[in-house]
C-alpha cells in the first residue's frame, strides 16, 4: 500500500449505501485533523441539471451559490446543520474561477475551518459513480472504497426507508452498481478499498493502515464513541456508527435470509464474493434468457430466479441479435403479451431481419427439444398490437413456446429441483 497525495489533500468515502461508509465518516471525523459532515450528494445533483450554465462565468457566483445552499440532507440544507452561511458560501465561489471543485469547498471548506480542522472529508456513497470527475477535479486526493458482504448489505437495504425492501432485488442492484464503477475502482491507484467486515474485527488495526494512506498519524480518539456531523439528526439508521465499534452483527444475514434467497445471493453475486475475498460463492450451471424484459424478471417476479438457483440457474444477459446466447441457454422464456414482445435494439423496435433471425433460432430450439416458454404477464415494455411483426411473432409464438403462467413456470423448477443442494444442476 502506498500513501495517496499528501497531509493536506482531501479525503472522499465511497461505497454502496449501508456498506459502513457512515462508520468510516465518523471515525476520520473524530480525528483532530479530520472533518467530515453530511453526505452532499452533490455529483448526482449536477448530473440531474438540464445544463452547466451553473459554471457560467457570466452568473457566477449567484447562481452557484443558490445552488449549494439547496443541497441538503433528508429536506435540511447542508450549509445550515454545519453552521455554514449564506454569505461565506458565496465569498468562497467569488475567490474562484467557476469548478466542480470550487462548488464543493465552498461548502466544506468554511465547514472545516469552523470545526478547527485542517482537512476535509466527503462521504456521499453515490460518489463512487462519479470516481471519474474526483479524479478530474482533484488529482491528489484520497479515495477510501467501503466494500461489505452484499448479502449484510442486501439484508441491511431492505430495513431502511429508502430503497428496495427486497433483498432479492437489493442483491441485483449490488452486482450493477458495483460492475458499472468496476474500471475506475480497479484503475485508480490512490484508492484504498477496506472490508467493513476487517475493521470491526481489528479497528484499530484498520484504522492505522487508513490513516497511514491518508497521510495523517493515527490518533486514539478515532476509536471512541462520539457524535458527529457525519449522522444528521433526521437520520436515525446511521446512529450506530457513532457508538463503539462491534463486530457482533457481522454475520446476522445468515438468520435473517431466507437460504432460497442465500441461495440465489451465491449464484448472482459470485463474482464480487470472490473478487473482495467472501465466502460461499456458487457456479452458474444453467442460463435462462428472458425476452424482451431480460434481468427485469426478477423485479417482475421474484419466485422464478429462486426457483432456477436450486438448478444452480441464473438470468442471463441477451437481446434479439445475440442469437448464439439465446441458441445456446439451457431455458428461453419469451415474457409479456401480444404487442409487447419483441425486443428493442438500440431503442427501437425489432424489424423484420430480426423477426426472422429470433424465429429461426426458437425454431431450432424446438427441434432440438431446448424448452422455450411463454409467459403471457404483461410487462412495462412498450406495447404495440398494431406492428405486423408483433402479429406475426405471436403467432410464431402459438407453435413453438408453450404456455404457461409465471407461478407455474416457477413451480416447475421447484418441484425439479435436486433434492439435495449440492454442485449437479438438472435440466427443465
Amino acid at each position: 500500500m502506498t500513501a495517496a497525495g499528501t497531509g493536506s489533500s482531501p479525503v472522499f468515502v465511497v461505497g454502496l449505501p449501508r456498506s459502513g461508509t457512515t462508520l468510516m465518516a465518523v471515525c476520520l471525523d473524530r480525528h483532530p485533523d479530520l472533518d467530515c459532515g453530511p453526505e452532499t450528494h452533490l455529483f448526482p445533483r449536477l448530473e440531474a441539471l438540464p445544463d452547466r450554465a451553473l459554471l457560467d462565468a457570466s452568473t457566477w457566483p449567484d447562481v452557484a451559490t443558490t445552488f449549494v445552499c439547496s443541497l441538503a440532507t433528508r429536506g435540511v440544507p447542508i450549509h445550515k446543520t454545519v453552521g455554514v452561511g449564506r454569505d461565506v458560501i458565496r465569498a468562497q465561489l467569488a475567490a474562484r474561477t467557476p469548478s466542480v471543485a470550487a462548488l464543493l469547498e465552498a461548502l466544506v471548506v468554511p465547514q472545516a475551518e469552523a470545526a478547527g480542522k485542517s482537512r476535509w472529508v466527503e462521504k456521499t456513497p453515490r460518489h463512487q459513480d462519479s470516481l471519474a470527475l474526483i479524479r478530474a477535479e482533484w488529482p491528489d486526493a484520497a479515495i477510501i472504497h467501503m466494500v461489505r458482504d452484499p448479502r449484510a448489505r442486501a439484508v441491511s437495504m431492505a430495513r431502511m426507508p429508502f430503497g428496495p425492501d427486497t433483498q432479492v432485488i437489493n442483491l441485483v442492484e449490488d452486482v450493477r452498481r458495483d460492475g458499472s464503477a468496476r474500471t475506475a475502482l480497479d484503475s485508480d491507484p490512490r484508492l484504498l478499498q477496506v472490508r467493513l467486515e476487517d475493521l470491526v474485527a481489528d479497528p484499530e488495526g484498520e484504522l492505522r493502515r487508513i490513516c497511514t494512506f491518508i497521510c495523517v498519524s493515527f490518533d486514539p480518539v478515532m476509536l471512541a464513541p462520539s457524535g458527529s456531523a457525519a449522522v444528521g439528526d433526521q437520520e436515525w439508521w446511521k446512529s450506530g456508527a457513532q457508538g463503539p465499534i462491534s463486530a457482533d452483527g457481522s454475520n446476522r444475514w445468515q438468520e435473517a435470509m431466507e437460504p432460497a434467497v442465500q441461495r440465489f445471493a451465491a449464484l448472482t453475486c459470485a463474482d464480487q464474493l470472490r473478487r473482495y475475498g467472501y465466502p460461499g460463492a456458487r457456479m452458474a450451471r444453467q442460463t435462462m434468457v428472458v425476452l424482451p424484459i431480460g434481468r427485469d424478471v426478477i423485479a417482475a417476479h421474484e419466485p422464478l430466479p429462486l426457483a432456477l438457483a436450486l438448478h444452480d440457474g441464473v438470468i442471463g444477459h441477451a437481446d434479439a441479435n445475440t442469437s448464439s446466447v439465446i441458441r445456446r441457454a439451457d431455458a428461453v422464456v419469451i415474457w409479456g403479451r401480444p404487442g409487447q414482445l419483441l425486443p428493442l435494439h438500440a431503442g427501437t423496435p425489432l424489424g423484420w431481419p430480426g423477426v426472422a433471425r429470433l424465429t429461426s433460432v426458437l425454431a431450432l430450439r424446438r427441434l432440438r427439444r431446448r424448452p422455450v416458454w411463454w409467459v403471457t404477464q404483461r410487462t412495462e415494455h412498450p406495447r404495440d398490437v398494431a406492428r405486423a411483426q408483433e402479429r406475426l411473432f405471436a403467432r410464431v409464438l402459438r407453435v413453438l413456446a408453450r404456455q404457461v403462467t409465471a407461478d407455474a413456470l416457477a413451480e416447475r423448477y421447484r418441484s425439479t429441483a435436486p433434492a439435495a443442494a449440492g454442485p449437479q444442476s438438472s435440466t427443465v
